[in-house]
């Protein structure tokens, strides 16, 4: 280091309780925000903590992906006038089940 006149490296440190700390909360906030993300846009969050969690998150994934439909519709609404419309999508018969979907969309203008 002396050649180079670079400092001499410091022998490695403990790690302060506030560096901890302030990792940590960083830590959770940016999970919480990857779940905010994850349920917003209707999937489910999962974390992998230990490898031996691996089977059981990816079966769930896979599971998951194969009970999704694809739904398209043409609306009674033909006017293009770039306004919001809702859109409600429900099982007849089954109120138990759950439609995670789009709650509206909008209209593209005419050009």
């Amino acid at each position: 280091m002396k050649a180079r006149n670079l400092p001499a490296r410091q022998p490695a440190t403990t790690l302060s309780d506030e560096f901890l700390d302030r990792y940590t909360e960083l830590w959770v906030r940016n999970q919480t925000a990857l779940v905010n993300v994850a349920q917003s846009t209707g999937a489910l969050p999962e974390f992998l903590e230990r490898p031996d969690q691996a089977d059981e998150i990816y079966t769930r994934i896979l599971n998951d992906i194969d009970r999704r439909y694809v739904i398209g519709y043409y609306p009674t609404n033909r006017v293009r006038d770039g306004k919001r419309r809702k859109v409600s999508i429900e099982i007849r018969g089954h109120p138990e089940y759950t439609v995670w979907g789009q709650k509206s969309y909008f209209a593209q203008e005419a050009k």
